[in-house]
This record gives structure tokens, sequence and C-alpha cells, in this order.
């Protein structure tokens, strides 16, 4: 499931990752959109690629989506890497975080890392640099 504003990047995203084994199973552009999807699907995606900054999006619209569907596995596809907002989608319950411009075969790494039941995937295993230690 993917869950971006930007409706060529999820197409974007959906064609790049087919070649790698993914089916999308759904989109929706803001997080209004997801709930109402995730209401009606007859089961969770395996994963659901959420953006943080999309309309209704952030921390606490993750805590809330965790709190509906507590098996909803989400990576974290963004294009922010402050620690600040990392540590916030962590806390929120996120397994894993990705940039929008980390390679795909990074993306899909991370895909079937979530899918597999990993957490602290990506970004978000990452200790700070060593400037902010």
């Amino acid at each position: 499931m993917l869950a971006d504003d930007h409706a060529a990047y999820r197409a974007c995203v959906a064609d790049l990752l087919r070649p790698h084994g993914f089916v999308v199973a759904g989109e929706a552009p803001d997080v209004p959109a997801l709930q109402a999807w995730l209401a009606q699907a007859p089961t969770l995606p395996d994963v659901l690629l959420m953006d943080v900054q999309m309309p209704g999006g952030g921390p606490a619209a993750l805590a809330a989506l965790l709190a509906q569907h507590p098996r909803l596995r989400v990576l974290v596809l963004s294009m922010h890497d402050e620690p600040a907002i990392v540590d916030a989608m962590r806390a929120a319950g996120a397994c894993g975080y990705v940039l929008k411009d980390d390679p795909i075969a990074e993306l899909a790494q991370a895909i079937r890392a979530v899918a597999a039941g990993a957490r602290d995937v990506g970004r978000i295993s990452r200790p700070p640099p060593p400037s902010q230690q």
C-alpha cells in the first residue's frame, strides 16, 4: 500500500517496485483516504509505505492508524532525514524509515524486512552522526 500526496510519485514508486516482485494493493493521497481504504480492505497490506508530510499525516496520524490497526506494518518513505522527525515516527510505531532518494534496491530490501517482521529498519536503526552524539 502506498500513501503519498503526489500521484506521479506513487505511480513511479509502484512502477519501480514491480520488477522487484511487489504488488501495490492500493494507493491513498492523504490520511482520510488511507483510513477509508484500510476500513474496506478485506486484509491489511503486508506493508504500508507512508509519507510523513501528506495531508493529515505525521506522527500523530501514524499513532492513530496503528491504534485502529495494531498489526499494520508501516515503513515511512520521506524526503526528511531530520533526526527529530525520524525519532517521532519511530515513537509513533513505524517499523522503518527510508528516504525518497535512497536507491530502489534499499527500499525493496526495507519492504521485505518490514514484511518479515523486522523493526528498526533503515534510518531508524542508524545511530546519529558523530556531531550529534
